[in-house]
């Protein structure tokens, strides 16, 4: 770290002067809080001199993201004051999710965007980070948002919710990524909560769900006799949203056509509606999600790269349940509990074993494949505590046990048309010898255990494939393929 005196250049060629053009003095010690993946590391800054920001080794503040260039952004300190340049930089810099043109005076509370990473500038008020292995409370840590609640036990995803709070008063657009049923939808939830906007909607949006032809006008709006069967005017989602905060969920299946019209209504923060040319004020705080990994995406042409980068002004990442083995078991109490309170059935108890085979699971679907399991313990474990046999058929692991007596079995199997209980005809072979003893080949058993659970979530949800497809943690796509190919749809 360099240091100047008033006066003097500096290393970007620029004397440090241009720090009276627009006084915005600040306290004398200062720090750059940095998330990086699901952790978050807390830089102090000197008092004085130049700080490099990059990927490279030799940069003071060291970002190990592909996005981030070897030396991307230079902070110039003097006391009172820090100025941000951007170094030429690959993917940019962004100030408050605007990108940083020049350079910038700071204030205590800016967000910063170095590629996809997402800091905050902060005064350094001798605050020392909680350490990376710090354990929280073994019944972890209650966030109340209104009239949801989350529990949270992990570093990580008490370094997520600190990171949330600190973004939510803010009117900056919001990226959250992770993997299906991490609880993206409740990070939304609290970016609102925390936020001014919380007395104001919160509107959710599936864009997995919507309809191409349908998109512009639930999105935007119409007027009466837009189209066939427009037979009243009808504002959009957006608009209703005006004043609160949209949640646009698994943003990235929106076809490139939506995205160039979303892309215009979030610059121009205006929208017209279908069959008019007036165009109508929004005051919305957007906040996007989905599991894709969008970067691939932009590259392969199928997302836009400028879109990107307005919702990703800030960009956050909820990790996935196998990371996070210490709330696999308060979530799963916390669930069962909740889902027997709402049948009048006493708690159940969980044993040593029956916990170490929910913690060594991988939980491909992640809290709400875990939710699902504890619902279905609560309903069908009629004497506690959970042993390991009732855990076998849920979870497609061998427990090395019979079924539990106090537990309902798995649904029976429904053969398909013009076969027999075995689900072939005429199999004189080995495997169909396998199969008249009752044991089914392992990829047999895998496709009979999917279409199972993809039974059971249609007709949990009336035959809703939207709401199914949600409950078994797959995008609609896959789940849609897969209602076909076993002859659901």
């Amino acid at each position: 770290m360099g240091s100047e005196k008033p006066g003097e250049p500096n290393l970007l060629g620029a004397t440090t002067t241009p720090f009276l053009e627009a006084p915005r003095l600040l306290g004398d010690r200062h720090r750059l809080l940095v998330w990086l993946g699901d952790s978050a590391k807390s830089w102090p800054l000197p008092q004085g001199g130049t700080v490099v920001v990059g990927r490279s080794p030799e940069a003071e503040i060291q970002i190990p993201s592909p996005m981030v260039s070897r030396q991307h952004a230079r902070l110039v300190i003097t006391p009172n004051q820090v100025l941000l340049l951007d170094n030429a930089s690959q993917n940019g810099v962004r100030v408050n999710g605007e990108r940083l043109v020049g350079r910038r005076l700071l204030a205590y509370g800016d967000i910063l965007g170095f590629g996809d990473v997402t800091a905050a500038f902060m005064e350094d008020r001798g605050e020392r980070p909680c350490p990376p292995d710090a354990t929280p409370a073994t019944s972890g840590r209650r966030i109340e948002l209104g009239e949801r609640t989350v529990l949270v036990a992990d570093p990580a995803m008490v370094t997520l919710y600190g990171q949330l709070e600190l973004l939510a008063p803010s009117d900056l657009s919001v990226l959250v990524l992770g993997e299906t049923g991490t609880g993206k939808e409740l990070a939304a939830h609290a970016l609102h909560h925390w936020s001014k906007r919380v007395g104001k909607p919160l509107i959710t949006i599936n864009c997995a769900s919507l309809p191409e032809a349908l998109a512009e006008s639930e999105l935007f709006g119409h007027e009466r006799g837009a189209f066939s069967g427009a037979v009243q005017a009808k504002p959009g989602l957006l608009e209703a949203a005006s004043g609160g905060t949209v949640f646009l969920d698994e943003i990235g299946d929106m076809s490139p056509a939506v995205q160039a019209k979303l892309l215009r209504v979030l610059e121009v923060r205006r929208v017209t509606r279908l069959g008019s040319i007036q165009e109508r004020p929004i005051n919305i705080r957007v906040v996007a999600a989905t599991h894709r990994n969008l970067m691939d995406d932009v590259k392969a042409g199928r997302f836009r790269e400028d879109l990107y980068y307005r919702l990703g002004a800030a960009v956050v990442r909820v990790p996935a349940l196998r990371m996070r083995r210490r709330e696999v078991s308060l979530l799963a109490r916390a669930f069962v509990e909740a889902a027997r309170r709402a049948l009048d059935r006493p708690m159940l108890a969980f044993t040593d074993a029956a916990t170490q085979i929910l913690e060594a699971h991988s939980w491909p679907g992640n809290v709400r494949e875990l939710k699902n399991v504890a619902d279905y313990l609560a309903a069908t474990v009629i004497d506690g505590p959970v042993q390991p046999g009732h855990l076998g058929d849920r979870l497609g692991v061998s427990t090395g046990v019979e079924p539990m007596p106090g537990a309902l079995g798995p649904p029976p199997i429904v053969p398909a048309r013009g076969h027999d209980s075995t689900g072939h005809v005429g199999d004189t072979t080995e495997r169909g010898r396998l199969r008249t003893e009752g044991v089914l080949p392992l990829a047999d058993a895998n496709r009979q255990f999917e279409r199972e659970r993809i039974e059971n979530a249609l007709a949990a949800t009336g035959g809703n494939k939207t709401q199914a497809a949600r409950m078994l943690g797959v995008p609609l796509r896959t789940f849609m393929e897969k209602v076909k190919r076993h002859g659901l749809g």
